[in-house]
């Protein structure tokens, strides 16, 4: 077994890292709206919401623990969707916006969030190289 240079850690480490980070505070708002039922300090929820906040903190879990690749992969995958969730809300497109009950607070967070996911395999990239 050999050892990992310092820039195959750190490759591994940034995006499986977000993923668990990212993973066990999508659990916590979910568990935090289901019992609140209407708000998370300043963001709107629903059901809906809190459903997609739960199953994105376990998906984001499972990667993050599973490899670097279903890292990689969740964070891009993630990020994007993230991504194109801010700019319907950014939209006022109503099915969204209806749908999972979002506010202007709730679209700049998924634009973090959005961005969040994307820069970890991307840092990552930029370490190894």
């Amino acid at each position: 077994m050999s050892a990992m240079s310092p820039s195959t850690v750190q490759r591994w480490f940034i995006p499986n890292a977000v993923c668990v980070v990212m993973g066990t505070l999508f659990l916590v708002i979910a568990l935090w709206g289901f019992v609140d039922g209407e708000r998370v300090l300043i963001f709107h929820v629903n059901a809906a919401h809190n459903m997609v906040h739960l199953i994105s903190g376990l998906a984001a879990l499972a990667c993050g623990l599973f490899s670097l690749k279903a890292a990689i992969r969740f964070c891009l995958i993630f990020g994007v969707v993230y991504f194109l969730v801010a700019l319907l809300g950014f939209l006022n497109v109503p099915l969204m916006n209806e749908a999972l009950h979002l506010n202007d607070a709730d679209d700049f967070l998924h634009l973090l969030v959005a961005i969040i996911f994307l820069a970890a395999p991307t840092v990552s990239a930029a370490i190894r190289d």
